[in-house]
């Protein structure tokens, strides 16, 4: 594939920090390790013509919606972190909220602002082979995403902060985009994000804004997304709450070929997290709850969705 590959995110990783020479604060006494694991499983539901499933093999016609189909995965997170005696911290984990897959990254706080930088490779996917494909059953094909980013946080001491993400995704047999290059779908994502953080003593409310821009191959799916997001967190001695709303709108560049038309999204979602801390006396485990849902509205049927979910693990910190 003609895009980054993988060894040069890892060279941003290891190169960025350094960048920022002052550091901020005076170095930790120790270094020292912590972590968290959660292992449970969740349920799916979803309505999709692009997401493959054996209910919706068969296309008898682009106009219509997809078919409602049920998935049930287990889950297996953590959040590892490892901090020396400098105040530099390295950690990997597993993202849920956004871009599910294992991330690994340095952190560290300077005089600036808090700096981490990170790479990302996202759990593979599936996709069709030809999502357009009518009268004949349509083939499975895997998706690969990979990326990296840099978050700036409490930037020169005030409550703004910053993120970019750069997303690669390869599609490994794209026959739609063989056979109309304005479909190709291998291509990049760059993501702006400023976010503002309002804290009290048991309290953090977070608003967000954003643009991306879809980078691909087929001009129809080259896009630009403007979104915007609330994030409220709770916390008291034994319980946190967390509810993340999000909407944003996505404009096609140019016109589908398939649809005769430009195509234009609005998507929504919603997600709400219950942790219960020290259920019945054992001081390091958790019990965690997760719902929500995300809808898709476009302009071409075809590409509506609407998926719920819900979670449950429990945890443990170390």
């Amino acid at each position: 594939m003609p895009y980054l590959k993988p060894v040069l995110i890892w060279t941003l990783l290891i190169l960025l920090p350094p960048v920022f020479v002052q550091a901020e604060g005076k170095p930790d006494p120790a270094p020292r390790f912590s972590g968290m694991i959660q292992t449970g499983g969740a349920f799916i539901q979803k309505k999709s013509q692009s997401d493959p499933d054996k209910v919706n093999r068969h296309l008898h016609s682009l106009n219509t919606e997809g078919q409602s189909f049920e998935k049930y995965l287990p889950l297996i997170l953590f959040d590892l972190k490892f901090k020396n005696s400098t105040g530099t911290e390295f950690y990997t984990n597993t993202p849920i909220e956004s871009d599910p897959g294992i991330a690994a990254g340095v952190s560290k706080r300077y005089s600036m602002g808090k700096v981490d930088v990170y790479g990302i490779y996202t759990m593979p996917g599936e996709a069709w082979e030809d999502p357009y494909l009518t009268g004949l059953p349509r083939i499975k094909t895997d998706i690969k995403s990979y990326g990296a980013g840099l978050k700036l946080g409490q930037i020169m001491g005030s409550p703004f902060g910053f993120e970019y993400k750069l997303r690669i995704n390869d599609i490994e047999k794209d026959l739609s985009g063989q056979r109309i290059p304005e479909l190709k779908r291998d291509g990049r994502t760059h993501g702006f994000e400023l976010n503002y953080t309002f804290r009290n003593r048991s309290c953090m409310v977070t608003p967000k804004i954003g643009w991306i821009l879809g980078d691909f191959e087929g001009k129809a799916n080259a896009y630009n997304q403007l979104s915007s997001g609330l994030s409220f967190m709770k916390m008291s001695e034994k319980t946190m709450y967390r509810i993340n709303l999000n909407y944003s709108i996505k404009n096609y560049k140019a016109e589908h070929p398939v649809f005769s038309k430009e195509r234009q999204d609005h998507l929504f979602g919603i997600m709400a997290m219950l942790i219960r801390m020290k259920p019945f006396g054992y001081d390091r485990f958790s019990i965690n709850l997760l719902a929500g849902t995300m809808l898709r509205d476009s302009n071409i049927s075809f590409y509506d969705e609407k998926t719920y979910f819900a979670g449950l693990t429990l945890g443990y910190s170390f």
